[in-house]
């Protein structure tokens, strides 16, 4: 399982980061705006996030904010890929 953990508080990000390790690959980042782009190059690398963990009150662009922002991109991103014949 690939996962994200978006936190921009050092000791919850070790915290998160401790408690996933055992179920995947956890990538970790300090806040929304590096979120947008990890979610980004995930897609491009065709190996998007199966869970994202994110933190709703940072200083930067909220965890909401930054959540719709990856929605859309997720949309965007499923419609315009080919589909695939069984």
């Amino acid at each position: 399982m690939k996962m994200l953990v978006v936190e921009d508080d050092f000791g919850s990000r070790r915290v998160m980061q401790k408690l996933l390790e055992p179920y995947g690959d956890v990538d970790v980042v300090v806040d929304g705006e590096e979120a947008v782009d990890a979610f980004k190059l995930a897609w491009e690398d065709s190996r998007p996030y199966d869970i994202i963990f994110m933190d709703i009150m940072m200083l930067r662009w909220t965890g909401t904010r930054r959540s719709s922002v990856c929605a859309r991109l997720s949309a965007r991103w499923e419609s315009s890929r080919p589909t695939r014949r069984r």
